[in-house]
């Protein structure tokens, strides 16, 4: 998510037909967006992902969550790279929010207009209402974390939002493309991980055999690995397995092609034809 939302920020930092965007917001954009490519852990911000709403779930167009535009002649900047706090104002319930201890997020919420729009904040505000990585909530408040499987390391959470302030990504009514950016990313390092588990499991499972004895009938013994049915069923497996990381491998390769030039893009195009 933190690789999905610096993409989105660079994609319109580098337009220059971007509408709307000031010159104090282009600020805050390239602020967040140092923060997000820095390996520095004293200063980088990890990115949360925040759609799913209890009325729809993946069906984002049932989204209830609301943004108002109340610009706030109160907020100040801080100085540094730090500026001032968005101003739209949103206010709703998320049912599942990705990366509840980060820094900042990239959410859904409808306008006033019905238009499902995306917005970036960052997770804490300062005195006066800027931006501080040490500061009180920007508007956020835990309902409860969710009991899950797997990632238990990285936190989701119910959120309750009240005024949490923020800054809209791209047109109104564009949200959906916006937050498309985030999930081809995500996936894609989702594979990544899923791949890599699978490789592993493999490995231990080919080490294993190679120990493993068991019985070969008669008072003789053998090596899990003299099993041609257990062996065929290793080999179908580790096929599996190579054809989904060459898959995935091509896929980072497509995606990062299409993040350059019109030259890059078009090199992708004619190598998927073949």
């Amino acid at each position: 998510m933190q690789d999905g939302a610096a993409r989105v920020l660079q994609t319109h930092l580098a337009s220059t037909a971007q509408p709307g965007m000031s010159d104090e917001q282009r600020l805050v954009f390239r602020a967040a967006l140092r923060r997000l490519l820095s390996r520095d852990p004293r200063t980088a911000w990890t990115s949360g992902q925040w759609m799913t709403e209890r009325t729809g779930g993946s069906d984002v167009s049932q989204t209830e969550t609301r943004a108002e535009h109340k610009p706030d002649a109160s907020e100040t900047v801080m100085g540094g790279e730090e500026a001032r706090l968005g101003p739209w104002s949103i206010s709703g319930f998320k049912w599942f929010s990705s990366a509840t201890d980060s820094q900042m997020t990239i959410l859904l919420a409808k306008t006033p207009k019905g238009a499902l729009s995306a917005f970036f904040a960052p997770m804490r505000r300062g005195v006066g209402g800027s931006v501080d990585s040490q500061g009180q909530l920007n508007g956020v408040r835990i309902q409860r974390l969710k009991d899950k499987v797997g990632t238990r390391s990285l936190p989701t959470a119910e959120l309750v939002l009240e005024d949490m302030r923020a800054w809209m990504i791209g047109e109104e009514g564009h949200g959906v493309q916006e937050v498309r950016t985030i999930l081809a990313i995500t996936r894609v390092h989702s594979t990544v991980a899923a791949v890599g588990y699978v490789g592993r499991g493999l490995s231990i499972a080919r080490a294993y055999a190679r120990v493993r004895d068991i019985s070969e009938g008669k008072g003789r013994r053998t090596k899990l690995t003299d099993s041609v049915l257990h062996m065929h069923t290793l080999s179908d497996m580790f096929v599996q397995y190579r054809g989904m990381m060459m898959l995935t491998i091509f896929t980072s390769y497509v995606l990062g092609l299409s993040e350059h030039n019109s030259d890059g893009r078009a090199m992708a195009g004619e190598r998927l034809r073949y």
